[in-house]
């Protein structure tokens, strides 16, 4: 059947003149005549809020173009960004542009904060979610666009970036995945020079960057290479996965890598993770009808750490930090004085060493002995910081926010860090970071020293301190 081409002179739907405009609905890939276009109008229909053409109503009267004007009007953008990088509902606020834009805007102000001749590294991981993975395709065009060399690591969670980004010497990094607990949402977050963006600092900075008019340094793109770190990541764990009880763990996470690198950490053990990323019901409930001897509550990027006993119940945070700082400084004052060859793994060995060199930049004590620092977020109860002090600790408070723990950590050379966030910082002589796969492990380490239950254990330490 032959085609019936358009008489020469005349415009097409496709082909709109200077003088009639092409009408269509944002979201819609095919035209529509202006007749519809008035139509979807009188009808309010929900894309005509942000269609340019929302303004030729035809021939309306003014009263009625005012009513259409004001049904029509888009409503306030959403705040993308937040205190702590950026997040939005899922392809509906944060989509593939938001993300190339934000990671080109990023790209820049790497460009103008390196102090070394050369492109910028960044490293870039995502959370292995379907729907993110448009958004970090996105990112890496974004981050080459504006000329950095990008090392994708696939799937990772905090602890992997920043260990990715320390081992590679890299400038940056940008992570993609769901900072909150809620399913729809994704987040981005960044770091410069393995120091976490955060509100206040340096993203007040990228923030107006990303408002503003890319003006591209380069007309040649970054280079794109795919390295995996996961094997490197979980040899600073292995350590822990020695001599274990074979315990049962509940996991409540949305975390995709996490739970991949606690199951690959166990797989030769007796130890069990339990999770199921479609069961409803609330952690305690799971924890009891599986009989499991504690359960953790972990957000979608592998940074915040809550658990609840064998019972059900709550830990406090400062409980729980607690037991694990009072843990560490036991570890640490075992290993620097008696050489136990038997301590576990390089994660263990760091976290002592790194005890030993806080002590450097601490007071001593009435008997001569020196205090390690410990960094509190300032919102953390006094009860919390009456706890660190009796185990041994010089406390030093600072802002809550992720590059104000950082900051306080480095220059106090702090072994640990946490408060209310939940977010459990590690000092690992190289790299500072908040990971709660981490700090599950040494949960496990912790409970693997006798049969007793976790509630016991942190009253036992209550008892203690």
């Amino acid at each position: 059947m032959k085609s019936h081409s358009a008489r020469p002179g005349r415009p097409t739907m496709s082909e709109p003149s200077e003088s009639q405009p092409e009408y269509r609905c944002p979201g819609e890939s095919e035209s529509i005549s202006r007749a519809m276009h008035l139509a979807r109008l009188e009808a309010l229909y929900p894309a005509c809020a942000r269609c340019p053409h929302k303004d030729d109503t035809g021939q309306v009267s003014s009263r009625r173009a005012r009513h259409l004007a004001e049904v029509h009007r888009p409503p306030p953008s959403p705040a993308l960004f937040d205190d702590e990088g950026i997040s939005g509902v899922l392809l509906n606020e944060l989509t593939a542009a938001v993300a190339r834009r934000a990671a080109i805007a990023f790209g820049l102000h790497l460009r103008d904060h390196i102090d070394r001749e050369g492109w910028p590294r960044v490293v870039l991981a995502g959370d292995a979610r379907r729907l993110t993975s448009p958004l970090v395709a996105a990112a890496a065009e974004g981050l080459r666009f504006a000329g950095c060399h990008v090392t994708d690591i696939g799937q990772g969670t905090t602890g992997c970036l920043a260990l990715a980004m320390w081992q590679s010497v890299s400038d940056g990094g940008l992570l993609i995945g769901n900072a909150t607990d809620r399913h729809e949402r994704a987040s981005l977050r960044f770091w410069h020079a393995g120091r976490p963006l955060s509100r206040g600092h340096e993203l007040d900075e990228l923030e107006s960057r990303f408002h503003a008019e890319a003006n591209r340094p380069t007309r040649r793109y970054g280079s794109l290479e795919r390295v995996s770190f996961e094997a490197e990541y979980l040899a600073t764990l292995a350590g822990y996965y020695h001599g274990l009880r074979p315990l049962r763990v509940v996991l409540d996470t949305d975390c995709r890598p996490l739970v991949e690198y606690a199951r690959l950490l166990v797989e030769s053990l007796e130890c069990r993770f339990l999770h199921d990323f479609d069961d409803p019901r609330p952690l305690a409930d799971r924890v009891v009808a599986n009989r499991a001897h504690f359960g953790v509550r972990i957000d979608g990027i592998g940074e915040t750490c809550r658990a609840v006993d064998e019972r059900g119940v709550d830990v406090p945070g400062e409980r729980l930090f607690g037991l694990i700082a009072g843990y560490l400084l036991a570890q640490g004052r075992h290993h620097m004085f008696e050489g136990d060859a038997s301590r576990p793994g390089q994660t263990a060995r760091d976290m002592a060493d790194m005890t030993a060199m806080s002590a450097t930049s601490t007071t001593e004590t009435d008997n001569g002995a020196t205090s390690p620092a410990l960094v509190l977020e300032d919102v953390a109860t006094p009860e919390m910081e009456r706890i660190l002090q009796e185990l041994g600790y010089r406390v030093v408070r600072t802002g809550g926010r992720r590059a104000a723990m950082h900051r306080a950590m480095e220059v106090e050379v702090a072994p640990l860090g946490a408060g209310p966030s939940g977010r459990f910082w590690y000092n690992n002589t190289g790299h500072i970071v908040p990971d709660a796969l981490a700090t599950l492990s040494l949960l496990l380490g912790i409970l693997s020293q006798s049969d007793r239950p976790l509630s016991d254990v942190l009253d036992a330490t209550s008892g203690r301190t």
